[in-house]
């Protein structure tokens, strides 16, 4: 850090005084006093401009002591002579211990080399190097190095490097934190499933990720640099560029979704998002999110098709049709048709060829009825094997008919399901509105088609029949029926009648079946087979099983010996019976293994969820299911095996017909034993045929013959006979 005085590096010429120096060939003689004090005085000078020079660093020195950049002299690229406090701070060690080569302790191993390759580049360069400090912690720095000229007290002029030391640590953390934050974005960007495209204010595309050219079928060359609305305008066009422009201006943001067209021609369901955002450089730009949910949009329109369509047939449910027909009835302007139509001798199918069978039956049907069906019709399914037809532009009932009569001609056709000659008729009941009465909801008019179908049926089936008002006095009847239903559930007027079921080998009472009973204030006692469709229909049902399953509980209660069974329909089992079932126990504190719960054989289908786990939820409780008058029904053994069944109940179709058919009644015994459940045959009238059923190994009976259904104080006493 010194500098060059001028006479520096230069040989003194003493030239006596008096005598000019040019054209001198000698020096003039001087005295030794004079020569003496003119090296005194020469001395004295040299010191000065020393001590000038000293004080001089010195100053500067202090001077650079309070920059707060660091400052290091070296005297080569070995040896530090001196740095200022901003240096020894930042490497947490004092000036002695920086001299010479001990300051090679502060550089990062790894950047040993640098100040040598640094000092090589002539004038100096930057310095890009890493110190450690005396606890260890790395500062990173950006420095700069310049050789500055010299010259040593033996006179030899040379250069010394000068840095100038830059701390950038914070610099570097940020840097490096934003690159991070940078690559981790562009990992994001790259690997999204959601498709992004980055284009300027003109739409230019700037970036885009693989999602994106995936969903567009694109490559990345054809649009990168390129308007994006000029590439594919069929893609711009398709949520209109100049709405996405407005909604950027008003909101900065745009949403749509809709059919996307590919660059290939093809198209998927987009939900498109645009909003406005700033690059790097600050500029704004806009960013596309386009999302494929053709697979979403597919499955919605999937479900909702479900939700009213039927799954067997493809045909329109309940649901969809009564919305059709309202919107029909509410235009007035000519008469709607209804053809309610309810195949016959289906059940058939089911029981000698089995339910795959009874399906492919009925999506035949459903294929014939779209095949009669006018323009403008629409064709149903409501469960089952019951069919819906609505008929517009009619001129009248005849119009109705005579499409009836093609349907029924249509569906009498011999049917090949799994083999020739399987007959299938079908019974049509026909409902017409009448624009200039009333405006009748759909489901009155889909009720009345009903109606009329069901007084066909009684009248011999495979015909059709036209809705005529019922007379008034049998609709007054059913009117009252209702109302005095509506009143009993309101007093809880309904009792539960018993009957027993013994064991024949000793005439032991086992359990009761229990049957309920309504008191008519006027018709007297009243079975279930005289009101049941009525409380069904208006919806009382529930509330009737809820009263009898009370009592029976109670009665569990009350004699704590004794089992009993309840009769259920099918329909009631609709996912809330057996939680009914679990409050009537935990309300008396009933144990579950002491009621039966007793079901018609046609009611078990393995495909029906609700039902499977209603019987299971019974199980769970401890509460055993037995199927009612096995052999009535369509037989389904797989049914029996699969669901959690526990007693059958052989119909008395079977019991009536002994001794003749005393082998059928041993298969069905078998039958039972073969599944593991127990077995009661019911409808036991005379002694011979007790003694018939106990001698062919039967152990449970029901009948008559051991008591009739009678209240709980009046039961019959059981007699065996010998």
């Amino acid at each position: 850090m010194t500098g060059r005085r001028p006479d520096e590096g230069h040989p003194v010429k003493v030239v006596p005084a008096g005598v000019e120096a040019d054209g001198m060939d000698e020096p003039s003689p001087r005295s030794a006093r004079e020569l003496a004090q003119e090296v005194e005085r020469l001395r004295a000078q040299l010191t000065a401009e020393r001590e000038q020079a000293a004080a001089d660093r010195a100053g500067l020195q202090a001077l650079l002591d309070h920059l707060p950049t660091g400052i290091v002299e070296y005297r080569d690229a070995d040896n530090l002579v001196w740095a200022n406090r901003a240096f020894c701070t930042m490497v947490g060690r004092e000036l002695p211990d920086l001299l010479d080569e001990r300051w090679r302790a502060t550089v990062h191993p790894e950047d040993d080399h640098v100040p040598r390759e640094a000092v090589a580049v002539p004038g100096g360069t930057r310095l890009p190097i890493r110190h450690v400090d005396a606890d260890g912690g790395v500062h990173y720095c950006d420095s700069t190095l310049v050789m500055v000229p010299t010259v040593g007290e033996d006179g030899v002029e040379g250069v010394r490097p000068l840095v100038n030391v830059h701390e950038i640590t914070s610099l570097h953390e940020a840097t490096q934190a934003a690159l991070a934050e940078e690559r981790r974005f562009r990992t994001l960007f790259e690997s999204s499933p959601i498709g992004i495209a980055v284009t300027d204010e003109d739409d230019v595309v700037r970036d885009v990720n693989p999602a994106y050219l995936r969903m567009l079928h694109v490559d990345p060359d054809h649009l990168l640099g390129r308007a994006f609305h000029e590439v594919h305008p069929h893609f711009s066009a398709a949520f209109d560029r100049e709405a996405v422009l407005a909604a950027l201006a008003a909101d900065g943001r745009y949403e749509w979704q809709g059919w996307a067209p590919r660059f290939d021609g093809t198209r998927f369901w987009a939900n498109v998002t645009v909003s406005y955002s700033v690059d790097a450089a600050g500029d704004r730009v806009v960013v596309s999110q386009v999302q494929d949910h053709d697979e979403v949009h597919r499955s919605r329109q999937a479900l909702a098709h479900a939700a009213l369509h039927d799954a067997l047939t493809g045909l329109p449910n309940r649901a969809h049709l009564l919305t059709v027909l309202d919107g029909l009835l509410a235009d007035r302007t000519r008469p709607v048709g209804v053809l309610f139509c309810d195949l016959d001798r289906f059940k058939a199918v089911n029981d000698s060829l089995g339910h795959a069978a009874g399906d492919a039956l009925l999506v035949a049907v459903a294929g014939r009825l779209r095949d009669c069906l006018r323009e403008g019709d629409h064709a149903g399914r409501l469960g089952g094997d019951e069919f819906v037809v609505v008929l517009d532009g009619l001129d009248g009932p005849g119009d109705a008919v005579h499409v009836a009569e093609r349907v029924r001609a249509a569906v009498q056709d011999t049917l090949d399901v799994f083999g020739p000659g399987l007959g299938c008729g079908v019974s049509i009941g026909v409902a017409v509105s009448d624009p200039d009465g009333p405006v009748l909801p759909g489901a009155d008019l889909l009720r009345d088609a009903d109606e009329a179908m069901y007084r066909v049926k009684g009248a011999g089936r495979g015909g059709c029949g036209v809705f005529t008002p019922r007379a008034p006095e049998e609709v007054a009847a059913r009117h009252e029926l209702e109302a005095d239903l509506r009143r009993a559930v309101a007093d809880d007027a309904f009792v539960v009648h018993y009957q027993p079921i013994v064991r024949l080998e000793d005439g032991q009472r086992m359990a009761f079946e229990a049957l309920v009973r309504w008191p008519h204030p006027v018709r007297g006692t009243l079975g279930p087979e005289e009101f049941w469709d009525v409380a069904t229909q208006c919806g009382l049902a529930a509330a009737i099983d809820t009263a009898v399953l009370t009592r029976v509980a109670t009665f569990l209660v009350q004699h704590p010996g004794e089992i009993v069974a309840v009769n259920v329909s099918a329909q009631r089992l609709d996912g809330t019976f057996a939680d009914a079932v679990a409050r009537a126990l935990a309300r008396v504190g009933a144990a579950g293994f002491r009621l039966l719960v007793e079901l018609r054989e046609a009611a078990l289908r393995v495909d029906d969820p609700v039902l499977a786990a209603e019987l299971h939820d019974l199980e769970s409780l401890g509460v055993s299911v037995v199927v009612d008058d096995f052999g009535a029904g369509n037989s389904v053994l797989t049914a029996l095996h699969a669901l959690p069944v526990r007693g059958l109940k052989m119909g008395p179709a079977f019991t009536a017909g002994l001794p003749g058919n005393g082998r059928l009644v041993a298969s069905v015994l078998g039958l039972a034993e073969g599944l593991d459940v127990e077995c009661i045959a019911t409808g036991v009238e005379t002694a011979e045929q007790a003694r018939h059923l106990r001698e062919a190994g039967w152990h449970a009976a029901q009948g008559w013959f051991f008591g009739g259904v009678a209240p709980e104080s009046t039961w019959f006493p059981v007699v065996l006979p010998d």
